[in-house]
């Protein structure tokens, strides 16, 4: 056996189209197929043979930064998250990882994002974190269909899309409700980590498999920073510790504000919902005495509907 630089070995970036939207990748587009089976065991023998129980790939990538309308609506759909209902799409939408090369374009024929990517809110980071798509085979169809979940084929790659011009890192000003100081303009060392789990299970049927997710009502937002300029007594004002009010068993409502994050004029705006402060951790050493602040989702009701989680687009 031997081998040249120049037989054909498949290398080189791709970039993944989505329900209209273009992603650039800022590292490499991952593509897992997971083949999950079932052991066919007979006694003294052990495993005879495996059936095949489901098929689903995962695509990951962590967009280079660009920011536009049309990217923030399909990379952050879950803002209902209502329990029990899908969290796909009403039809199915394809989604290509289509290679620089040419060679071997994937469209896999039902994929959403199952993971949205963090938000990463500074003036020296890029605003998007790493974005997980689902994949499943066409809605409604027999495996034995022909591209029931994935098209393979060579096509020559067109793409000039690619450009720095919407790449967005800028001040973010925050605020909770409206407290006021410092609550109305919360200062950072590094701006704001936020992360979101939505909360899905899987749905099955006999002869399919997977074929929905649904919302299974354990929904939360995570939003973190390293503060400056915090002080004990305002981290106890976010808390009913003691005082008129303060009681086991007392209902925190009081303790719920939305959470604003913009960048100003063009820039992102996100505002999460009903965030209160579960850990007020202060330490006495020579660095600020509160270094970590965390905010967490409660999910929240108003005339007998749950509120959306979160908010996200740009500031006209």
């Amino acid at each position: 056996m031997t081998i040249s630089r120049t037989d054909s070995i498949y290398r080189g970036r791709a970039i993944v189209t989505y329900d209209g939207a273009t992603l650039y990748s800022n590292a490499a587009v991952n593509v897992t197929t997971k083949t999950d089976y079932f052991d066919i065991p007979v006694a003294g023998l052990g495993v005879i043979d495996r059936h095949i129980k489901q098929v689903i790939t995962e695509v990951t990538l962590t967009p280079h930064g660009e920011i536009t309308a049309t990217i923030l609506s399909k990379l952050f759909p879950h803002t209902a998250a209502t329990p029990g209902s899908s969290a796909m799409p009403a039809t199915d939408k394809s989604l290509v990882v289509w290679p620089a090369n040419g060679k071997e374009k994937l469209t896999f024929k039902n994929a959403f994002v199952s993971k949205m990517p963090d938000l990463l809110l500074s003036t020296v980071k890029t605003a998007l974190g790493q974005v997980t798509f689902t994949a499943i085979g066409t809605n409604a169809e027999a495996w034995s269909a022909a591209g029931h979940f994935v098209d393979l084929a060579d096509a020559a790659f067109t793409d000039t899309g690619v450009s720095a011009t919407g790449v967005k890192t800028v001040a973010y000003t925050a605020s909770l409700g409206a407290l006021g100081a410092p609550w109305n303009a919360i200062l950072t060392k590094s701006g704001w980590t936020i992360s979101f789990d939505v909360g899905l299970d899987a749905q099955e049927e006999d002869t399919i498999g997977i074929f929905d997710h649904l919302y299974n009502g354990q929904a939360k937002i995570s939003a973190k920073c390293n503060p400056i300029g915090l002080k004990v007594t305002d981290l106890h004002a976010l808390k009913l510790l003691q005082g008129s009010g303060a009681a086991r068993g007392a209902s925190g409502t009081s303790l719920k504000q939305a959470l604003t994050i913009t960048g100003g004029s063009g820039n992102p705006i996100l505002v999460v919902n009903n965030c209160m402060l579960e850990a007020a951790a202060h330490k006495y050493d020579i660095g600020d005495r509160v270094e970590n602040l965390e905010l967490v989702t409660v999910r929240s009701l108003s005339t007998g509907a749950l509120d959306a989680l979160f908010t996200l687009g740009l500031v006209a």
